[in-house]
């Protein structure tokens, strides 16, 4: 059963969202350390939007490794639960469950970053009568 695929889409929607965070983050990381040391990069680096482009992809990375990483604990779950009629290795079940731990690490290492720009925005959306919390917090109209 488990060689029919179906078990196989949640891992390989893991990996890929894992690789899409890693280049993402190394992007960033090059465009921060760039910014810091004072180095002009082509783009528009610094700008409004390319901190709004950051940022969403940091909520958007943050939801992905959530959905990865549940829906491969899903397949875990079935695999490595003895359930009749399936028959799984040993060493399959551990590779399941360290890819899984090194997702949820990585969704929480997104989810830090969102979470401190969602506070503050929250705080200061409800000092305003008139604004969404996102419109408050960025000064938009």
């Amino acid at each position: 059963m488990a060689s029919t695929g179906v078990f196989g889409a949640p891992t390989v929607f893991q990996l890929v969202v894992g690789i899409l965070i890693w280049i993402f983050s190394i992007l960033w990381l090059v465009v921060e350390v760039a910014t810091l040391q004072d180095v002009s990069i082509p783009g528009i680096t610094g700008s409004r939007v390319f901190n709004h482009i950051e940022i969403i992809s940091d909520f958007i990375f943050a939801y992905l490794a959530f959905g990865s990483a549940a829906s491969v604990a899903g397949v875990t779950d079935a695999l490595c639960s003895s359930l009749p009629g399936l028959s799984v290795s040993g060493s399959f079940c551990a590779k399941l469950i360290s890819s899984n731990c090194f997702m949820w690490f990585t969704w929480l290492v997104q989810v830090i970053p969102c979470a401190i720009f969602t506070i503050p925005a929250i705080a200061k959306a409800g000092q305003s009568e008139s604004a969404t919390v996102m419109r408050a917090a960025l000064n938009t109209r």
